[in-house]
């Protein structure tokens, strides 16, 4: 599709193979040009309604560095009438010195048009957004209502809900039964091109079916997957009629702790299909699209074939933040600028730098249902046996059970990896029982220290230092988060612990665990302290904004 057109100042005769409108020319002249008056391209027209100006001083910068035009160009930030009237009437006070009111964008551009300047409403071959789901906004009950402004509305089914992430609701799919379906269909409004875009973020790393397409509500008649997590990589594709050199793209390898905003194009005049992932082209074929007589759409349903681009099987099990489609293909530059200003929501990560140990008991390649072991996910080094702490799902947490009278979660003495005297963190999620008839202890390290536990006969946080055999309180009471889900983090070195709740800093206290190594979680004999999720040992101290950042990354789950 055409992104831009060349335009120049000419006051004079009109250039062949161009249009004149006052004193511009707007197209590619013909054979035979003496390139005099000098052609500059326009922005790009996807983005926006372009209106170009005269600029007869010849004073107007542009991108070639030292030289200046004798035009000038605006755009509107999006292809809504409202806008497009709201430049017309600056470009008429502004440039023409002759301040207008338009009631209708077709009035604007018309007297834009007799006053020489040019501008693209009407003619820009624009691609429209006709569908935007957006989870922080339009999901009522079972309904998730489309905020384009063209009704396509669509219809949750199966296991799903809302979860909150980093200040923002997403929608979640259980993986086994939750799919969204626009109930109205899309018509032949694809067949010609389209641009999809999901915001997902996968909670395992099996496969998991993204978008499938349809001729009926599912499971009606002709059915393909178009977008989904195949085999440990993000794949692509469209139903194949004729394709070189595939009719799918195999994207990158993914991670079930990552947000990625995956868009595919395709261009039924080029034959050009284009998968990008998080703004950036990741692959490319070309051929011709076959298409249903009328199509549907489902998110996170599989289709009933199981067996397109590289296997697509199972439904989606995670988190979805948006899911938007365009009527035609997306230029480059538009798929960025699109991810760029909705990356912001998604863009917490799990800080990895320094990470020696990483458990979790919802990550199956930790821990995978059954047996006492409980696997690293960073090494293959530092396997857990859990004793006597069952591995159970607790109000949708999956977590390990440490509230019997002699559980464990542990490593053999002697064999973890020493904390640095310099320092070193602890970060877990943990819910702490009621009763403080005994100790409650979460981490225990080698040969002497609890990094954090909480002190009995009352609930109060802090460090057990075995060398005196005396507790060192952090000020901080646990009383109110008894119970609930919460992130406990510990920064400490040889000679100093500084707690964190949920990523704000609680207490401190003159004693640490630096020296010694990493022992037991969630638990030792006889000081049981509730129930463990997942468990981060890094061998530095992480800064309290990474303590913060990993409180964002992880939180949505609990």
């Amino acid at each position: 599709m055409t992104t831009a057109r060349p335009f120049a100042y000419s006051p004079g005769t009109g250039i062949t193979g161009t249009t004149q409108v006052g004193s511009l020319v707007v197209g590619t002249p013909t054979d035979g040009f003496t390139f005099t008056p000098r052609f500059w391209n326009g922005p790009d027209e996807e983005l926006g309604y372009v209106i170009a100006h005269p600029v007869p001083s010849a004073n107007q910068p542009n991108p070639v560095p030292g030289a200046t035009a004798a035009l000038g160009f605006n755009r509107t930030k999006n292809f809504n009438d409202s806008s497009f009237i709201s430049l017309a009437e600056y470009v008429s006070r502004r440039y023409a010195g002759n301040p207008q009111t338009f009631s209708t964008a077709s009035q604007a551009s018309s007297w834009l048009t007799t006053n020489g300047y040019w501008n693209s409403y009407g003619l820009t071959p624009s691609v429209s957004l006709i569908m935007s789901l957006d989870s922080t906004l339009g999901v009522s009950g079972s309904s998730w209502y489309d905020q384009s402004g063209v009704g396509n509305n669509a219809t949750l089914y199966g296991g799903y809900g809302t979860t909150g992430y980093s200040g923002s609701q997403v929608l979640t799919l259980n993986g086994s039964s939750g799919y969204v379906f626009p109930t109205g269909g899309f018509g032949t409004n694809l067949d010609t091109g389209f641009s999809y875009e999901v915001w997902a973020y996968p909670t395992k790393t099996a496969n998991g079916t993204l978008l499938a397409e349809w001729s009926g509500a599912p499971p009606t008649g002709w059915n393909d997957t178009q977008m989904a997590f195949v085999s440990g990589k993000i794949n692509a594709g469209v139903y194949p009629n004729t394709f070189f050199p595939s009719s799918y793209i195999t994207g990158p390898t993914f991670s079930n702790t990552t947000w990625y905003n995956i868009v595919m194009t395709y261009d039924n005049s080029s034959g050009d299909l284009k998968l990008y992932i998080n703004g950036s082209l990741s692959g490319t074929t070309n051929g011709t699209k076959s298409n249903p007589p009328s199509t549907y759409l489902t998110l996170g349903r599989p289709d009933t074939a199981n067996s397109y681009i590289g296997g697509a099987t199972g439904y989606f099990e995670g988190y979805i933040g948006s899911w938007n489609i365009w009527d035609g293909p997306l230029s480059a530059t538009s798929v960025l600028l699109n991810y760029n200003s909705t990356k912001s929501r998604y863009d917490a990560q799990l800080v990895t730098t320094g990470l020696v140990i990483n458990l979790d008991a919802n990550n199956s390649s930790s821990y995978p249902g059954t047996g006492d072991s409980v696997f690293n996910l960073q090494s293959g080094s530092y396997t857990h046996t859990k004793v006597n702490a069952p591995y159970t799902v607790l109000n949708g947490v999956k977590c390990f059970d440490c509230n019997g009278a002699s559980t464990v979660i542990e490593v053999t003495q002697g064999t973890g990896p020493t904390l640095p005297s310099t320092g070193y963190t602890y970060v877990t999620w943990a819910r702490v029982r009621t009763s403080s008839s005994t100790w409650r202890t979460l981490f225990r390290t080698y040969p002497s220290d609890h990094p954090i536990l909480v002190e009995i006969g009352t609930d109060s946080l802090g460090f057990y230092d075995n060398n005196t055999s005396a507790f060192r309180d952090s000020g901080y009471d646990v009383t109110s988060i008894e119970d609930v889900w919460v992130q406990y983090s510990v920064i400490g070195d040889s000679s100093s612990s500084i707690f964190y709740i949920n990523g704000t800093q609680v207490g401190t206290t003159a004693y640490g665990a630096g020296g010694n190594t990493h022992w037991a979680w969630g638990a030792i004999a006889g000081q049981p302290f509730g129930y463990v999720a997942n468990m981060f040992y890094y061998n530095r101290k992480l800064s309290p904004s990474e303590i913060q950042q990993n409180y964002n990354f992880l939180s949505p789950r609990f």
